[in-house]
């Protein structure tokens, strides 16, 4: 008995064997959620460094530390201080972000109306799309280390 394979099912085989062994391979990189004090933060990388996601206190002035329980922060993740989602209860006047970020993540100060001036420290390279969007800047520093301003980082910031 001889089994003939079609040229269309056999091409649908090994598109389907491609995606199970892509997705089979996909990096294997522990993402951690966790607190310290009122900043939230996730882990990744190896060594693993810290990603603020979120803030859960009510100051309008912050500092932002360098570590989170031992680990060097990194980056401002996305939304992480959006005025919509986050800090609806609250306004951000000031905020001081440690040297070790490099990262502003996507809407990270999204709405931050009340956010007038700011300093992005020596040493961020990225300030993703809408990073301040409406922020109220009166004045804003971006040092020449920043190699990347994406999309509308700074969308209707009317200062």
């Amino acid at each position: 008995m001889e089994m003939r394979i079609g040229t269309r099912a056999l091409s649908v085989a090994l598109v389907i064997l491609m995606l199970l062994t892509t997705f089979s391979v996909v990096a294997t990189e522990t993402v951690r959620a966790d607190q310290d004090g009122d900043y939230t933060y996730s882990l990744s990388g190896d060594p693993s460094v810290a990603t603020i996601t979120g803030y859960t206190g009510h100051d309008s002035v912050l500092t932002i530390p360098n570590e989170m329980n031992g680990y060097q922060v990194t980056s401002i993740g996305d939304h992480a201080f959006d005025e919509t989602i986050n800090l609806a209860d609250h306004e951000i006047t000031s905020i001081t972000i440690p040297g070790t970020v490099t990262n502003i993540g996507i809407s990270a100060f999204y709405g931050c109306e009340d956010l007038t001036s700011f300093t992005i420290p020596e040493g961020v390279t990225v300030i993703d799309t809408d990073a301040f969007y409406d922020c109220g800047f009166s004045s804003i520093t971006i040092p020449n280390s920043v190699v990347n301003i994406n999309t509308e980082a700074f969308r209707y910031c009317v200062g």
